[in-house]
This record gives structure tokens, C-alpha cells and sequence, in this order.
């Protein structure tokens, strides 16, 4: 009796956490394929990988030099095309160690089961084939040295017409002492074990691991189906295969059949994954279904277990946000609709129904003149200053004049050292915003990232020419330019590129969420996880939408990144 209720490891190991990560290294797979470009030929990335190899040499010999220069260009250029490289052989892998899988365990099982069999209805004089054919032939030749008590013989494949390039297998016949007659049932089975001997001996199959690995593979494609052998769990399981694996005590002195296996297939059966109702049984069926390609790999990681109850909260915190809006409230009233209903400036999903946001559209950005020093001075202040502050501006938001801003700070602010911080802000702004000339710049049709950067540049001083404004708040600011035509709107990637570059609040939800697995060190490829990660939640938003709503509404990019900073602030609430 084995110590452990399950005693076969395969099955005790097949566990949630195994097929929640199964799913996950193919999902990633197949995005990462679906974004890679058209692939160069051999011949171009042959030459890739051999420059990256000379330009890693070089920098470990030649730091600050020419060569350092030459070598980190060739990294950069080269590098982007041999990832891609890397993510299609991985994609590519999986699917040859399938085939790989099952035409090992064809192999074996044809020996096994079907020239077994073939043996024993040609010794049983059963056998409707050509009398002609190799293995009756050879099932003779055996049947003759058994009878004959033929102490050894040699077997050559061409003897019967095999061509196949292996040596002859010599036979040693441990009965050629005993009398053997052909109707005798001991001889029969003497002369079909041989015959398969010899033919494992011809095809180099030789030993009981290598034949029950191949009961293995084939008791999983026939009980999990044909996907479950492209999963990374059974590669590793092959490659470290045991015969206690399948057969409980096996031993090399032990002549097991496949029929000693029924005990694995019966535990193999009876396993969860084979419930549809179980966790299990659901999760091994999305994995199926994404093997088949079936369903679209941005929406299985909302499914798995570990992060499944967060999607369900986030799914949550945009339906509370619709009914909030419509007024359709539940009672009693949940407590995200009452931290909303107390702070809905800063805690309502929706971007553009944020009640700042409305009142900004209609003050600093409804009356024309959207590239003037005081329309963006005047969206500043509210983005820098009094929304952060929670100071209301009576009157409206938008300031014509330097002192008109200076105005309604004294006016509203009540306390003084707020004030005081405010006032030299606005002074600040005002200043800078002339000097760097924003008229000519807003004029200019900016993209969303020269926009970005001509209000915080790169350096050491980004800080200093808009205090309080910080990333996330220039990174809104733009956007907000965006929406009133000064400046192009930011497409995935930007908006990927300043999540990555904030790594704040919308990190930490997209982490939360399933969507980041923390292996990504570059910025670039950081950059590429959080862009698949934005398309992957626009589809559940949209879904969500649709449900909701009735119709399919579509969320730009930085709407998306709106309502995911918001969940990192309110998922406490949607437990």
C-alpha cells in the first residue's frame, strides 16, 4: 500500500496551480506570435544571432570604447528580431514535442499491441492475412527454431523484405532444451513474446522505461485527448519518466503489459480534470480550447483561480459605475456607491464622467482657443492644484490671466500655507509656459508624447518647470489636450509606455489582475506585456458594456488606463 492516497505522481501532481500556469505560458505564446512581425529568412537570422554574440563579447572586453558603441547599437538593433525569433521556436516547440510525443508512443504501441497481436492470430491459426506477409513469416521461422529446439538464430530484417537500416538481433533460445510442440499454449506464447522481441530488437526499443513511457503518453492523448501532451507538465514527466509512473511496484524484472496499467487509467479518469464541474475540470478545458485555438488569449487569465475573484470586482466596480450614473442603486447601497458618492472626482471609473472632467470640458476647454498660454495654464491649475487639494474654484475654472488665478486661490483657499504652496505653483506655471513659447508648440499639431514631453522633459530639472503636476498628472493633462484637439491622441503603446513609466497605481492593478507575471525586466518588453494587458481588459469592458448597456461601446486607450488607476484605489471596497 503506497503511502500517499494517490500513488501515482502524475495525477497527485496535476493540480490547479499546474493548470493555471499551463494556460498561462500558452496564452503568452500565442500574443507574443500574434504581435511578432513577418520572420526574416534563415539566412538573415543566422547572421542576427551571430552578431549579438560577437557584440556580448565585445562589451565584456571593451567597456567605454568604439567597440562598446558599435556592439550596444547591434544589441538594440538586432535584439527586438531575435526575441521574435525565440517566441516563434518556442511556439513551434510546443507543437513538434507533441508530435514528437505521439509518434514515439505510435511506435511502441504498434509493436506492442499490433504485432502482438498479428503473433498470436498467426500462431493460433487465426490469421486472415497473406501467409506471404513479414511477420508470418517470421512468426514461422520462430514457431521452427522453438520446435526445432534451435539453441541460437540470427534475424535479419531483409530477410523479410524490411528495410529498415538496423542490425540483425540474435535470438537465444532458452527452451531448446525442452520438447516444444506447435499446438502446445506454453510454445505459442514463447513464440509471440519472441516474435516482438525481435522486433523491438530490430527497431532499437529495447527496455521496459522506454515502453511504458509510451503506455504513458498514450494513456494520457486517450484519456485528456490529443491537447493534454503539448502541455509542459507531461513534456517534463516524459523526459523524467518512471515506470512507477504508470505502474504501481514495477521493477525491470517484472514482464508488465499494458493491461498492468488499469490503475493509472482509472485514477487517471476519475481525476478532477475530467469534471467539467470542478475547478479543475474548467480550468483543463480553457487550456483545450486555447490549444485549439478556439477562443482569444486576452480573455482566459480573468478565469484563472488565483485571480478570478479581482476580475469579478472589477467587472463589479463598472456595473456600480453604470447604475451610478443612471441612478438605478441597490439597497442596501453597496460601499463602493458610497465612497463614490463621497469622492466621485477621484474614485468614478468612467473618465470623462468625472465631475472635474465635465466642468473642465464646459470651462477651460468649451470656449475656443484651446492652444492659449491660459486655457492649458488654466487646465493645469485644476490638474495640479486644486484637484489634488480637493479646493473647489468658485466661479469657474478657467483663468484668462495669471491674476486671475491668483484671485480665486485667496478667494478659496482658506488655508495659508496652501495658499501660499498654490500661489508660487501658478506663478511657476505661467512663467515657463511663456518662456517655452506654448502657443507656437500647441499650434504645431503635436503627437501625444511631444506634448508629454514639452510640459515635463526628460532631465534632471522635469520636476522644477511644473511643480505638483507629477507624471500621472501631466500624463492626464495631455490627455486632456488630447480630447480638446491640441495634440494627436495617445494610441496603445503610449499609453503602455507611461504605465510602465508611472509605475504606480495602474501597475500594481494590472499586476493584481493576473496580467503581469513580474518576468519582464526591459522596458520594452514591460512596454509590450502592459499594451497586451490594456486590449485584454478592453475586451472584458466592452463585454461588460454590452451586457449592460445593450451596446458595444469601444474605450480609447487612456480611458482604459483611467479606469484601471481607479480600481487600484477602490478594489478594497469590492470585496
Amino acid at each position: 500500500m503506497s503511502k500517499y492516497a494517490d500513488p501515482f505522481l502524475f495525477t497527485r501532481l496535476l493540480s490547479l496551480e499546474v493548470l493555471e500556469q499551463e494556460i498561462l505560458s500558452l496564452r503568452d505564446e500565442q500574443q507574443l506570435l500574434s504581435q511578432s512581425p513577418v520572420p526574416p529568412t534563415a539566412s538573415a537570422l543566422k547572421k542576427a544571432w551571430a552578431s549579438i554574440h560577437k557584440a556580448a563579447l565585445t562589451l565584456d572586453a571593451d567597456t567605454l570604447g568604439s567597440g562598446a558603441i558599435g556592439a550596444v547599437q547591434t544589441i538594440m538593433t538586432e535584439g527586438p528580431q531575435a526575441m521574435n525569433d525565440v517566441v516563434r521556436r518556442s511556439s513551434a516547440l510546443r507543437h513538434d514535442r507533441a508530435t514528437l510525443i505521439k509518434a514515439c508512443s505510435r511506435l511502441h504501441l504498434w509493436v506492442d499491441k499490433d504485432v502482438r497481436s498479428q503473433a498470436e492470430s498467426v500462431v493460433h491459426g487465426v490469421y486472415e492475412g497473406d501467409d506471404d506477409c513479414w511477420l508470418a513469416r517470421l512468426s514461422d521461422d520462430v514457431m521452427h527454431m522453438m520446435v526445432a529446439r534451435v539453441e541460437e538464430r540470427e534475424f535479419h530484417p531483409s530477410a523479410y523484405g524490411l528495410a529498415w537500416d538496423v542490425d540483425e538481433v540474435v535470438v537465444t533460445n532458452p527452451f531448446h532444451r525442452r520438447y516444444m510442440s506447435r499446438t502446445d499454449e506454453g510454445t505459442k506464447k514463447a513464440v509471440v513474446c519472441t516474435v516482438v522481441n525481435v522486433v523491438r530488437g530490430w527497431l532499437e526499443l529495447d527496455g521496459y522505461v522506454k515502453t511504458r513511457k509510451a503506455w504513458f503518453a498514450s494513456a494520457v492523448e486517450a484519456v485528456l485527448g490529443e491537447e493534454a501532451i503539448s502541455m509542459d507538465y507531461v513534456w517534463r514527466m516524459y523526459l523524467r519518466f518512471k515506470p512507477t509512473h504508470v505502474i504501481e511496484g514495477d521493477s525491470a524484472g517484472r514482464e508488465a503489459t499494458f493491461d498492468d496499467m488499469q490503475p493509472f487509467l482509472e485514477r487517471l479518469r476519475s481525476h478532477r480534470v475530467n469534471d467539467e464541474n470542478s475547478r479543475e475540470g474548467r480550468m483543463f478545458a480553457i487550456y483545450k480550447q486555447l490549444a485549439r485555438q478556439e477562443i482569444d488569449p486576452g480573455t482566459v487569465v480573468r478565469y484563472l483561480p488565483a485571480v478570478s475573484a479581482r476580475w469579478g470586482a472589477f467587472r463589479g466596480m463598472i456595473v456600480h459605475a453604470i447604475n451610478y450614473e443612471s441612478g438605478t442603486l441597490s439597497t442596501p447601497e453597496h460601499r463602493f456607491i458610497t465612497r463614490l458618492k463621497a469622492s466621485p472626482e477621484m474614485l468614478h471609473p468612467f473618465r470623462e464622467r468625472t465631475p472635474g472632467r465635465i466642468r473642465s470640458i464646459a470651462d477651460i476647454y468649451g470656449g475656443g482657443a484651446t492652444t492659449s498660454v491660459s486655457t492649458v495654464f488654466s487646465g493645469m491649475v485644476w490638474r495640479g492644484l486644486t484637484r489634488g487639494a480637493s479646493v473647489t474654484i468658485e466661479g469657474g475654472t478657467k483663468f484668462n490671466s495669471l491674476q486671475e488665478a491668483l484671485d480665486a486661490i485667496k478667494r478659496c483657499v482658506k488655508d495659508s500655507k496652501l495658499m501660499e504652496t498654490m500661489t508660487q505653483c501658478a506663478r511657476v506655471y505661467w512663467k515657463h509656459l511663456e518662456q517655452r513659447r506654448w502657443p507656437a508648440f500647441a499650434a504645431s499639431k503635436p503627437t501625444f508624447e511631444e506634448c508629454y514631453q514639452h510640459l515635463r522633459p526628460t532631465g534632471p530639472f522635469e520636476h522644477k518647470l511644473y511643480p505638483r503636476l507629477g507624471k500621472a498628472g501631466t500624463f492626464d493633462l495631455a490627455g486632456d489636450l488630447a480630447y480638446a484637439g491640441v495634440c494627436e491622441w495617445p494610441d496603445w503603446s503610449d499609453v503602455a509606455r507611461h504605465i510602465v513609466q508611472m509605475n504606480a497605481g495602474s501597475m500594481k492593478a494590472l499586476r493584481d489582475l493576473g496580467l503581469l507575471d513580474g518576468s519582464k525586466n526591459g522596458v520594452e518588453e514591460k512596454r509590450l506585456q502592459v499594451q497586451q494587458a490594456l486590449r485584454d481588459i478592453h475586451h472584458l469592458v466592452e463585454d461588460v458594456l454590452e451586457e449592460e448597456l445593450g451596446d458595444r461601446i469601444a474605450l480609447r486607450p487612456i480611458e482604459l488606463e483611467h479606469m484601471i488607476r481607479t480600481f487600484s484605489s477602490v478594489s478594497a471596497y469590492m470585496e
